[in-house]
């Protein structure tokens, strides 16, 4: 990872908010398991 930024140091703002956005994104989705869960079963209840 060093190599890269010492490749275009320029750039890093880019990179690090393209890894904010990932980890975020992966925080939200575990955050989110149950409630998907939950509407999983309602979905079989109604069925």
């Amino acid at each position: 990872a060093e190599a890269h930024h010492a490749a275009d140091p320029r750039r890093w703002r880019q990179r690090f908010w393209a890894d904010l956005q990932r980890a975020l994104r992966a925080e939200l989705d575990l955050r989110l398991q149950p409630v998907q869960g939950l509407l999983e079963a309602l979905n079989q209840a109604d069925a």
